[in-house]
């Protein structure tokens, strides 16, 4: 089994821009005038300003926990045996789902990325070309909802391949894309 992890790197910048903006909210908090509060007040009024305020903060709590909780576990994200391939979604319940496929129900496996809007930027996934192209539309059926209301950018047909993100994992995706094709190879 060939399990490939998160880079620390990742998780960590994340920690502490949301460190940052928690130790700007215990400074206000702290204060005499309390600062923030009344800029949200201003903004939105006297009830959804404080609202507002809370929410944020709690979003902070929320990021620092999960991405602390990243950096601390050791869990793969991408595991490959001789029967299957795994992918793990770092958060549970959200867009990403937790993929499982076998090795010889996938036709072949390629890199592709997505542009991502505004800033220029590419990210590279994994795209992998199943066989029976149901399981890529359960896997996908979210992005593809979303691809409908604004364009993902993505390089590949989500209605009959399968993406899995490579942004923030130890090996790069080049190594990561030859030890796919290496296990497809020979297990297939």
């Amino acid at each position: 089994m060939f399990e490939i992890k998160r880079s620390i790197l990742s998780s960590v910048g994340m920690i502490l821009l949301a460190g940052l903006f928690l130790a700007g909210y215990i400074f206000d908090f702290l204060s005499d005038d309390f600062a923030l509060v009344g800029e949200f007040n201003e903004e939105l009024g006297p009830l959804f300003g404080p609202l507002l305020y809370w929410a944020f903060f709690l979003a902070l709590l929320w990021a620092l926990f999960v991405f602390g909780k990243l950096l601390i576990s050791n869990d793969p994200v991408i595991t490959m045996d001789t029967n299957e391939i795994k992918f793990h979604a770092p958060i549970k319940g959200f867009s990403s789902k937790s993929f499982t496929m076998q090795w010889k129900e996938i036709e072949s496996i390629q890199r592709g990325y997505q542009n991502v809007p505004f800033s220029g930027e590419k990210i590279e996934y994994l795209v992998i070309t199943p066989f029976n192209e149901e399981a890529a539309k359960k896997y996908n059926s979210l992005n593809v909802k979303s691809d409908e209301f604004m364009s993902l950018g993505m390089s590949y047909d989500m209605n009959k391949r399968v993406g899995i993100p490579l942004k923030g994992l130890k090996l790069k995706p080049k190594e990561i894309l030859m030890l796919a094709k290496k296990f497809l190879a020979e297990n297939s």
